[in-house]
Order: structure tokens, then C-alpha cells, then sequence
């Protein structure tokens, strides 16, 4: 952090790296899920219906809007998330490496090391997500069963 604070340039290049990869991304997410919610049919405007008085009424809502977008937003992300996290472990390994470097250029540029370390690391995030989904897949299922047996 010390070098940051006096080369200011290594945090721009920082910067630069990773907007490099997020512009195209966020644009890339916006034209497919614009994309999606168009040809899937869903009534978004039912979604001004929601209450918070009416928490039922609102899951009705929900549940429709997302058996409409589940088929186009499944597809979707069947190939859209894995080329976004291999994209980000190329870039992040390219950039960290860069900005590294230009740290200190006595460093040794090792972006293949950077690239399997980064893809573990994604590795064990989106294992997290799946077990904190199963999880709560788990206490949604308690807790409505437990609703349907008080009554």
C-alpha cells in the first residue's frame, strides 16, 4: 500500500485493468439479460403490485416473473458465467502481473501461476454459493413445511 500512496500509477493501472474487463462485462450482462427478459414474455410490470403488506401476493408475483425468465436466464448462464470467470482469471493474472511488475520490475512475471492461483480461488468462492444455496434450499423447505403443518 506504502507504493501506492507514492506511485499513484500503480493504482491507476489497477484501475485500468479492471475496468478494462467490467465495462465489457457489464455491457456484455445487459444486451443478454435485456435480451432474455424481452423474449421470455414476463409481465415486469406486474412488479409495481408488490406489497410488502402482502408478502403472499408478492411470491405469487415473484414466481411468475421467474417462470417466465427461469428457461432464457438458465441458458443464459450456462455459458455466459463460466466465459465471465475464465475471462476475469485471464485478465485479473494479466493485470495483478502488470501492476506487480511495475512495482517492482525485479519482480518475476509469473501469469500462469497467477492464473491457477486466481482459478482456485474462484473455484472455492462459487463452491461456497453452492453449498450457501443448497443450504438455504434446505431452510426454505423446513420452513415452509413446518407452515404447512401449523396450519
Amino acid at each position: 500500500m506504502n507504493a501506492c500512496w507514492k506511485r499513484p500509477s500503480l493504482t491507476a493501472l489497477e484501475v485500468l485493468w479492471r475496468w478494462l474487463y467490467g465495462v465489457p462485462a457489464v455491457a456484455l450482462i445487459w444486451f443478454q439479460a435485456t435480451r432474455v427478459m424481452r423474449e421470455s414474455g414476463a409481465d415486469l410490470g406486474s412488479m409495481r403490485r408488490i406489497s410488502l403488506a402482502d408478502p403472499d401476493g408478492a411470491a405469487a408475483i415473484l414466481a411468475q416473473l421467474w417462470g417466465a425468465l427461469k428457461p432464457g436466464a438458465v441458458q443464459l448462464a450456462e455459458w455466459l458465467i463460466p466465459l465471465l470467470l475464465v475471462t476475469w482469471v485471464v485478465v485479473s493474472a494479466i493485470g495483478r502481473t502488470a501492476v506487480l511488475w511495475r512495482a517492482d520490475p525485479r519482480l518475476h512475471r509469473r501469469p500462469l501461476t497467477l492464473v491457477v492461483l486466481h482459478g482456485i480461488r474462484v473455484v472455492a468462492l462459487g463452491g461456497s454459493f453452492v453449498v450457501w444455496f443448497v443450504l438455504l434450499q434446505w431452510a426454505g423447505r423446513v420452513a415452509i413445511a413446518s407452515r404447512l403443518a401449523a396450519g
